[in-house]
């Protein structure tokens, strides 16, 4: 059983108790679970969970009656269930009826480290329903500053890489969180620590805008992920950012309407520190990423390697081919530098 199938089985069985009125180890077993996906997990899972309440109430509905489950399911009964056992709130805050999710809402603890109901009250302000974005965007304004950095560590790269996009509510979102006091070292640190989800498209977004120019020295010399050591050493050693604009019609014969697609890219110069800039080359010619060893490379390439005769000689006897190529290019460039000095 994957890990999404053990949640929906719980989900479903905790729906089941609930409805039935006796929310107890079922429910505790849920929200263990929950407790432990990633924000990543919950955005994923969550239409899948209106499906499990809405099955379990039309189960519900044939086993008791219409008439009884329109009185058992009654919106003033079910706030009365929430508050009575507020873990509920986690549960229902998934569900198919609007009513519900904005009750959830309102009464849904979100703790420091409770990474996922962070994310299921983002995906509530993004929700179809007014009054349910309502009740998380006043939930979100207050909620927000209070997070402290490594909670908004956990959610910085969903939120620009996921939130930012959303139409109803994702760009208000976003700005919540945008105002928070610790949101720029929210950012660098996620970028810096965690190795998994679309860094490198959350980097060059961020840096489009020079949010993150002051991170990108830490970055490219200890970010856990090399694709991010190689994109920001990219930036560091050509100084500047380059980033596509779109795409335009080149003709390859005109007459006969044969043409192809063209990427149009657009760069902004960046100001960097030759002190960083070298300390970044010394780095990157010892990166366990032959990602990174190739960026360092072309730097050298470009304006030759007579400050670095190390890591010229490292990087001509490196173990990757796409490094070794680009070093012998390099002697042939620059034949009075050889691979001895």
């Amino acid at each position: 059983m994957t890990d999404t199938q053990k949640t929906l089985h719980l989900a479903s069985k905790a729906v089941d108790m609930c409805l039935n009125g006796t929310p107890s180890l079922a429910l505790c077993r849920f929200n263990a679970h929950r407790a432990r996906l990633s924000p990543w997990d919950v955005a994923r899972i969550d239409p899948q969970l209106g499906r499990v309440h809405r099955n379990a109430e039309l189960q519900g509905s044939r086993k008791l009656g219409m008439v009884a489950r329109i009185l058992r399911l009654k919106p003033p009964f079910f706030e009365q269930a929430i508050a009575k056992s507020p873990q509920i709130a986690w549960l229902f805050v998934h569900s198919h009826n609007g009513r519900y999710r904005e009750a959830a809402v309102q009464s849904m603890i979100i703790g420091d480290e409770d990474t996922a109901a962070q994310t299921a009250l983002l995906l509530r302000s993004n929700d179809w329903v007014p009054q349910v974005r309502e009740a998380a965007f006043d939930r979100l304004r207050i909620r927000a500053p209070q997070l402290p950095q490594t909670a908004l560590s956990r959610l910085a790269v969903f939120a620009v890489a996921r939130v930012g996009i959303w139409q109803r509510g994702g760009a208000e979102a976003l700005d919540v969180l945008r105002e928070c006091p610790l949101w720029l070292s929210a950012l660098e640190e996620a970028l810096a620590e965690q190795a998994d989800g679309p860094l490198v498209h959350v980097l060059k977004r961020l840096i489009l805008e020079s949010t993150l120019d002051h991170a990108l020295n830490r970055l490219a010399r200890s970010a856990r992920s090399p694709f991010v050591r190689s994109a920001a050493t990219e930036c560091v050693l050509t100084e500047k950012v380059r980033w596509k604009s779109g795409y335009k019609r080149q003709w390859i014969n005109k007459p006969l309407g044969i043409s192809r697609r063209v990427p149009l890219f657009e760069e902004r110069n960046l100001e960097i520190d030759p002190n960083v800039c070298a300390a970044v080359v010394r780095s990157g010619a010892r990166d366990t990423s032959a990602m990174v060893r190739k960026k360092v490379a072309d730097k050298l390439i470009r304006d030759g390697g007579k400050e670095f005769p190390e890591e010229v000689r490292l990087l001509s006897a490196d173990s990757a081919a796409s490094v070794r190529s680009r070093m012998e290019f390099f002697h042939r460039k620059y034949p009075s530098i050889n691979k001895k000095d």
